[in-house]
């Protein structure tokens, strides 16, 4: 709610005193409140999933301002089926753990600023349907390892620096729907 609309109907409703207290203590909010951002592995979410892998069936880290590089103990998560990083401002290459998810139906890293190649270790990922990596500054080629996750529906890397030819072997994936 904008805060201007909200002290003009608690002005209405509670008068003019608990109006003013309302600007009065969002702006003190706003004053204090640190503009840090944390890493993933800072993140409260994470460290609960790493703490308890088998109890963590999803993370979502969507939005959340998370910055430094993706960590290589995401590996560890192994019965994940769910891990959303997109939408925050990760840098750095992907780790080869990643190809450890190996109950992983969807993963997204949309929307960062990720750099180098794809690991061909995402070609173990044979259960998942959903892989996103549109939007970093991946390079290099895709690797031919991709066309092994024959469940995949959704694979989107649009919005990098990939070169060279799409690989035959993704003509393999026949349940793909958008690639």
């Amino acid at each position: 709610m904008d805060l201007h609309f909200g002290a003009a109907v608690l002005w209405r409703h509670a008068g003019l005193h608990a109006a003013r207290a309302l600007l009065i203590v969002t702006a003190l909010v706003v004053m204090i409140m640190p503009c840090t951002s944390l890493t993933v592995e800072q993140n409260s979410d994470y460290q609960l999933c790493i703490t308890s892998p088998s109890t963590c069936p999803e993370l979502y880290l969507w939005g959340r301002r998370l910055t430094g590089t993706v960590p290589t103990e995401l590996g560890l998560l192994t019965m994940t089926q769910e891990l959303y990083l997109s939408e925050n401002e990760l840098r750095g290459t992907l780790p080869t753990e990643l190809g450890l998810l190996a109950q992983a139906i969807q993963i997204s890293f949309t929307t960062n600023s990720l750099t180098g190649m794809l690991p061909t270790e995402l070609g173990r990922l044979t259960e998942t349907t959903s892989l996103y990596f549109s939007s970093n500054r991946l390079s290099g080629a895709l690797p031919t390892e991709l066309g092994m996750i024959t469940r995949a529906v959704r694979m989107s890397f649009s919005a990098n620096s990939f070169s060279g030819t799409i690989p035959y072997e993704l003509g393999a994936l026949t349940e793909a729907i958008s690639l």
